[in-house]
């Protein structure tokens, strides 16, 4: 692939990916902004919103659990970008390092994406979930579907197989509430 297109592709993929991911995370903040509304906003109302944005609600634990597998993968996603975006710069500029140095700038341009993605994107968009929940869960419910139809399944197999290699035990008594609603809870304070 040309060096150009590469980058045209991998910045296009990583911006989809930085979206994807802001939406998620406002969609956990109204959910859990929902979940906690005494504690927040006691004006909330849940019978305002759509039937499946109530099961989310309801199910948050669940709905949690994929949320993060699914903002894992666009991570990763955005990961594999950088890296190529990275490359092709690189190339385009007609330098060559060792291996030593490409390792060391794909880390550093990981950790740049990481930060992009946390200060322009994840912020303001979980405040927005946050303060305006009702436009989050009706707004960001359909494309969250689609990722709970794809990640669904993954995070089932993923804790039968948790459940096989470190007993029952672990298992036995699930948390109420995911570390995103004790987020939230500690935010609104």
């Amino acid at each position: 692939m040309n060096s150009y297109w590469q980058l045209v592709v991998c910045s296009a993929g990583a911006l989809l990916a930085f979206a994807a991911g802001a939406m998620l995370a406002a969609f956990s903040f109204a959910i859990a902004s929902f979940r906690f509304s005494s504690v927040t906003k006691p004006n909330l109302k849940a019978d305002e919103l759509s039937a499946a944005a109530r099961y989310c609600i309801e199910h948050s634990g669940k709905v949690a659990a994929v949320i993060s597998l699914s903002r894992r993968f666009l991570f990763a996603c955005v990961a594999i970008a950088s890296y190529f975006w990275c490359d092709a710069v690189l190339e385009l500029l007609e330098v060559r390092m060792a291996l030593t140095y490409e390792v060391l700038i794909a880390l550093v341009a990981i950790l740049a994406a990481l930060f992009f993605q946390y200060a322009v994107f994840d912020l303001p968009m979980a405040r927005k979930g946050r303060d305006d929940s009702t436009f989050a869960l009706s707004k960001f419910l359909y494309p969250f579907c689609g990722a709970y139809a794809v990640f669904a399944p993954m995070e089932y197999l993923a804790r039968r197989l948790s459940q096989k290699i470190f007993g029952k035990k672990i298992f036995k008594n699930p948390p109420s509430f995911d570390y995103i609603d004790v987020e939230v809870m500690l935010r609104s304070e």
